[in-house]
């Protein structure tokens, strides 16, 4: 539901943040990866994925996967 609040379930016109619900878990996952890592330059993301660990990021993207937006 945290990720909700920026990413939208379905895309809004105009919207400055992606929707990541139905997207593939692998890269949502790495995804995650690289902002915790600094790798992916982000304003927000870099400091919420430092908040999880990679199993927890897994569970995540797997669970953001199965959305359908």
């Amino acid at each position: 539901a945290s990720c909700s609040g920026c990413h939208a379930p379905a895309a809004r016109p105009g919207a400055a943040v992606p929707p990541i619900h139905g997207r593939p878990a692998a890269e949502i996952a790495a995804a995650m990866a690289a902002y915790r890592t600094g790798e992916r330059p982000a304003t927000v993301m870099d400091r919420l994925a430092k908040g999880f660990s990679d199993e927890e990021s897994r569970a995540i993207a797997d669970w953001l996967s199965g959305q359908r937006p």
